[in-house]
């Protein structure tokens, strides 16, 4: 069995959709990917907090 590249892949499955699925496909990736960076950016937001507060405690003795 042949493996197929992305770009082949790519290819078949533009033939095979329309312009108006194309760009749904699109916006359903680019609102996964935007919602994906600002979860991140959350967990990233909540680690600095969480280690400000560390730093704050360690430097008062507690």
């Amino acid at each position: 069995m042949k493996q197929k590249t992305s770009a082949k892949w790519y290819e078949e499955v533009k033939k095979r959709l329309s312009e108006r699925q194309r760009v749904f496909f699109f916006l359903i990736l680019l609102v996964t990917f935007l919602i994906r960076e600002k979860s991140d950016k959350r967990w990233q937001s909540a680690a600095a907090a969480l280690r400000l507060g560390k730093k704050e405690l360690e430097s008062k003795g507690l």
